[in-house]
């Protein structure tokens, strides 16, 4: 019986992410809660399908998603591993936090937007990789504390090979307390308005 409970949840939370419109939000959460008395993270009032509650949804969305759609958190997501935006994404973080347990939360291949949460890492919260558009609007990046095997730690890391990124912090605050809380490896335009930067420099 758990089994099947279990399988039923899986595909309607299933539908939920990639049906879209065709899902019945309220009906699926309100016939969970009142068959099995299971509740998922849910927000009615967000209108955009590309909902994530978790790493697996997360990931599901993100690689799922076209280019410059929107990918909205409904819960706070801890990672194992690094996600790669490889896309023209914006992130909305919808108030929540994402935790990596792992060196880095983000990879940055194409312009990418952040906006309204916490990124919180072991060395690297949003690391570029190529020559992009980086955009950081209300959001927090943390990765306070040296750990031997990654280094010291650098919260925003502007980073691969290219010249040309840029990069718009707007109402954010990076902290890397016992590290850099950006790094640039590659030439870089950074613009920076009313945004709170603490560690040994920039």
């Amino acid at each position: 019986m758990k089994k099947i409970i279990c399988a039923l949840i899986v595909a309607l939370v299933e539908s939920v992410a990639h049906c879209g419109p065709i899902a019945n939000l309220d009906y699926i959460h309100t016939l969970i809660a009142d068959r099995w008395n299971i509740t998922i993270p849910f927000n009615r009032n967000i209108t955009n399908i590309n909902a994530a509650a978790n790493m697996k949804y997360l990931l599901t969305t993100i690689d799922g998603a076209n280019e410059n759609e929107v990918i909205t958190l409904i819960d706070d997501v801890t990672l194992s591993e690094t996600i790669k935006i490889e896309k023209v994404l914006t992130i909305d973080l919808n108030g929540f936090k994402v935790t990596a347990n792992a060196k880095k939360a983000f990879e940055v291949y194409a312009d990418a937007t952040f906006t309204n949460g916490t990124i919180e890492a072991l060395n690297r919260c949003v690391d570029t990789r190529e020559a992009v558009e980086l955009t950081l609007d209300t959001v927090t990046l943390i990765a306070d504390s040296y750990i031997s095997a990654y280094g010291t730690p650098q919260p925003l890391t502007i980073g691969g090979y290219d010249n040309g990124t840029k990069v718009t912090v707007i109402d954010s605050n990076i902290s890397a307390r016992d590290g850099y809380a950006i790094i640039v490896f590659v030439q870089t335009e950074l613009t920076a308005t009313n945004s709170t930067f603490n560690g040994y420099n920039v």
